[in-house]
């Protein structure tokens, strides 16, 4: 029910973090990986991570905002493997802690570009492809931010949280329209996890005093009583990845040891 062998999966982002995780444990289940992002030293480094589990991979430099970088990257997997079967939308950028009216535009700019956008044009390059081999699976990666208001007065981040409730709209959206074509597309809104590649950018240019206290804040937030790990993405990718969710479509999974409930 999980085997992903045969199959071909991309993951934007995936040169650390997150999507690394995706790569690896994809490559776990079978699946032959192509691992997308800006950093090459990186993108190497998880290609021989999937290459560990005796799978095809492929790193490939692309800029997730840029239509003809994408259509250059779909090409190119398309010509080395033949088709491409899921898409991980996991790509993220955060933008500058402010408040809407202290937000630089450049800002708001940049984290809609990359959060929202980047999921828009991944999805219409790789779409194409799904519609003529009348399957297809892509997995969206929200965050806990697009459902819910969190964090509003010591870490406000409007842009974020609206780019994320967008990648929600767009899954359920893009779902709607091509349930019927074969393809499906879902998404997972993380919680807290521990450690992401974002979180801990961010964390550069923080007091340790400004960083005990916002986690003192969210973690009694969880019911769980503790962060989430990035192994605990797994079994959410995978579900979703595989032919054990077919009859789920449009739907966000949250991974977040219930802090929206």
């Amino acid at each position: 029910m999980f085997d992903l062998s045969g199959k071909v999966a991309l993951v934007t982002g995936g040169g650390r973090g997150m999507g690394r995780v995706f790569c690896d444990v994809l490559a776990e289940y079978g699946a032959d990986v192509v691992c997308c992002g800006r950093n090459k030293e990186r993108l190497d480094e998880t290609v021989e991570l999937i290459k560990k589990h005796g799978h095809r991979a492929l790193a490939v430099q692309a800029d997730i905002t840029n239509m003809e970088n994408i259509n250059t990257m779909v090409n190119e997997i398309v010509s080395k493997f033949g088709r491409i079967d899921i898409l991980f939308n996991n790509a993220g950028e955060l933008p500058m802690n402010a408040r809407i009216h202290e937000m630089p535009v450049e800002s708001w700019d940049k984290t809609m570009d990359v959060d929202l956008k980047g999921v828009f044009l991944c999805m219409k390059g790789v779409l194409p492809v799904m519609l003529q081999q009348k399957s297809g699976n892509i997995i969206n990666i929200s965050s806990i931010n697009g459902l819910k208001t969190l964090d509003r007065v010591q870490n406000p981040l409007a842009g974020y949280n609206i780019a994320k409730a967008g990648v929600v709209a767009l899954t359920i959206q893009a779902a709607a329209e091509y349930a019927a074509d074969g393809i499906r597309i879902n998404c997972i809104a993380p919680g807290r996890i521990r450690p992401t590649s974002i979180s801990s950018e961010r964390r550069k240019k923080w007091t340790q005093e400004q960083i005990d206290k916002l986690e003192a804040t969210r973690l009694s937030r969880i019911p769980a009583g503790r962060f989430g790990s990035l192994s605990d993405m797994k079994g959410a990718a995978i579900f979703l990845a595989s032919e054990a969710s077919s009859f789920v479509i449009g739907h966000t999974i949250v991974v977040d040891g219930g802090e929206t409930i």
